[in-house]
């Protein structure tokens, strides 16, 4: 047979051969110069796909195929997977009626790594069989599972997927060939990726005479989404005591008893588990009492005599509990008084012996005890009294404001109009007992409150006749404390970062419902944002731009609402510059950027080759005429 090139006339030969040698040099530089493709997801790593030869299946007659819909997260699954042979022929329709008993059920088995699940399975075919296998994917929050899939063929008993962390997924498998018979599905439960954090160390404490201020650092392995469990005791000989478990990520434990040993433990949780329990013990500070009320005074009614008094300034290591006050004639001794019990102002006493004077006095007692009595006052019963036909009240207190600071509501108002001898204040709130305050000022500092509870304040004015109208307010005591860490759980303040670098910042006990901003000072860059939940915690996490200059900066971290910037905190953190890295080579626009070996070298090549292919047959054909 004559061979096809040997049959070409000399000038078609010589045009062959130069395309040849055209592509030849096209091909070879665009093929020499590799280009890899960096994701813009923080830690993503490059697949490496092993290609397979591909070997087309024997099908007796064509198949109809049945097209699947990807769903988002089958087709993020897809896109990570190692990319399978595809047969020539088309595969059997899913829909192509399954005899059970024509082909074994795979054996199955899914791990998980802490960004990836590998899928291992034997498909029970005999050695030479054409076959095939489906493989799908399930989303657990689907009722119906959410399946969908992509196929794998003969040649391949794993696959190792990417996936994202602390998501969770199913699978399950099922074997086919090519007359169309599939076995049954086997199933995998539900499985996560990622890891159990890693025990919470160096757990500290700071007594004080409120409780324990706790410390610790957030473990090496599995911090990201991880919250801290805290719980505490009263330590016992026997361990009997239950424990009580303090909101997540706690730091301060209050309401304690004085001079009294405490175990305390903590552990990391993420979607995927919990670590061990971490435990230490350690002794509460001394109780120590409230300081002197405030405000006291004596007034006097028709046999009667009253004494008022205000919250003492420092509540001591404990909410104030209740008061005690004394009364006795001011002819009598010290060693002659009589104690009377009271929980809020004023008290009042039945006079005997009037028109005698009477001495008063009062003190604030919390867990810690009574503290020291006030200075005495005295009155003289009133012994003809002729109480006004039509008494007056008092008008009602105006423009109540509550200011919210951490565990205190600072209440202030406007004094009411006509005669007002004293203001009664309430507090209260769903779960807690009613506190109860009196004084002759226009405002007051309530403590020992709960971060983030609402609390109603209700102030009403009193004269020596009748009370006035309240007026109500409801407030809430907050701290705005936010914590910074790294992706490894380490603290952010004074780290040197980078572009890229993402930093967390949460916290607990803030104003509910609020926006909290971050920002990269001291030419502010907007960093992000979040809101407050219900109980005024919150948590983000922003990146460091790569627009940010090298240098030393500070985080700027603030909560804002209607009224503007309510309070703030700040780290400082460095971005050192870094040698050879310019602008250009990192993508601001969060698509994909293009690394490795330039390819503009060999498309220049490739044009210098064209051209002198055009001008060797330019060339050739001028030879031939």
């Amino acid at each position: 047979m004559l061979h096809a090139q040997t049959a070409l006339p000399g000038s078609a030969r010589r045009r062959s051969m130069s395309m040849s040698i055209i592509a030849a040099l096209i091909a070879a530089p665009l093929a020499l110069a590799p280009v890899s493709f960096a994701s813009a997801d923080e830690g993503a790593e490059p697949v490496a796909v092993e290609a397979v030869a591909e070997t087309p299946p024997v099908i007796a007659e064509p198949v109809a195929v049945e097209p699947v819909a990807a769903e988002p997260a089958v087709a993020e699954s897809v896109a990570d997977a190692p990319a399978a042979p595809v047969p020539t022929a088309a595969v059997p329709a899913r829909e192509v009626q399954a005899v059970a008993a024509a082909l074994p059920t795979p054996t199955f088995s899914v791990t998980t790594s802490i960004d990836s699940v590998t899928l291992t399975w034997d498909q029970h075919i005999p050695a030479g069989e054409n076959w095939y296998l489906y493989i799908e994917e399930g989303d657990p929050t689907v009722s119906n599972g959410g399946w969908g899939g992509f196929l794998d063929y003969q040649g391949l008993t794993t696959m190792t997927v990417p996936y994202p962390k602390h998501t969770p997924v199913a699978f399950r498998v099922r074997s086919g060939d090519m007359s169309g018979n599939q076995s049954e599905w086997a199933t995998s439960g539900t499985v996560i990726v990622g890891q159990v954090p890693g025990t919470v160390p160096n757990l500290d404490f700071n007594p004080t005479s409120a409780g324990l201020d706790l410390r610790w650092m957030y473990p090496d392995e599995g911090s990201g989404d991880m919250v801290v469990d805290v719980q505490y005791r009263e330590s016992t000989v026997d361990d009997s005591a239950a424990w009580i478990s303090a909101p997540s990520n706690a730091w301060r434990l209050t309401g304690l008893a004085g001079e009294s040993q405490y175990d305390v433990r903590v552990r990391g949780t993420n979607p995927v588990g919990s670590s061990a329990w971490t435990t230490a013990s350690a002794t509460t500070l001394a109780a120590t009492p409230p300081t002197v009320p405030t405000s006291v005074s004596a007034a006097s009614a028709l046999g009667t005599v009253s004494i008022l008094w205000s919250a003492p300034t420092d509540a001591g290591s404990s909410a104030v509990t209740g008061y005690e006050w004394a009364w006795k004639l001011h002819s009598q001794t010290d060693s002659e008084w009589t104690q009377v019990s009271a929980t809020s102002s004023p008290g009042t006493h039945i006079a005997s012996g009037f028109p005698q004077s009477h001495d008063l006095r009062v003190r604030a007692v919390n867990a810690g005890g009574p503290g020291p009595w006030s200075t005495t006052v005295s009155a003289t019963p009133q012994s003809i009294f002729i109480p006004p036909m039509f008494p007056v009240a008092p008008g009602a207190p105006t423009n109540l404001v509550l200011t919210g600071a951490d565990s205190t509501i600072n209440a202030s108002w406007t004094a009411a109009t006509g005669t007002v001898t004293s203001y009664s204040v309430s507090v209260t709130t769903p779960g807690e007992a009613a506190r109860a305050f009196s004084q002759s000022t226009t405002s007051l500092e309530i403590t020992g409150l709960t971060n983030g509870k609402s609390y109603l304040v209700t102030v009403t004015p009193y004269n020596q006749y009748v009370a006035g109208t309240a007026i109500s307010e409801s407030g809430s005591p907050w701290v705005f404390a936010p914590v910074f860490t790294l992706a490894d759980g380490s603290f952010a303040n004074g780290a040197k970062l980078k572009a890229g670098d993402k930093i967390t910042i949460s916290g607990v006990g803030a104003i509910p419902l609020m926006s909290v901003y971050a920002e990269l000072h001291s030419t502010p860059i907007a960093l992000g944002s979040t809101m407050t939940d219900g109980s005024g915690s919150f948590s983000f996490t922003v990146t460091i731009p790569t627009s940010a200059p090298s240098g030393s900066h500070s985080l700027f971290v603030y909560m804002a609402g209607d009224g503007g910037t309510v309070d703030d905190s700040a780290i400082s953190v460095s971005i050192p510059s870094v040698a050879g890295v310019t602008a250009a080579a990192v993508d601001t626009d969060g698509t994909l950027a293009i690394t490795g070996a330039d390819p503009s070298g060999a498309l220049w090549l490739a044009l210098v080759a064209l051209l002198g292919g055009v001008a060797l047959t330019v060339r050739s054909r001028r030879r031939s005429a």
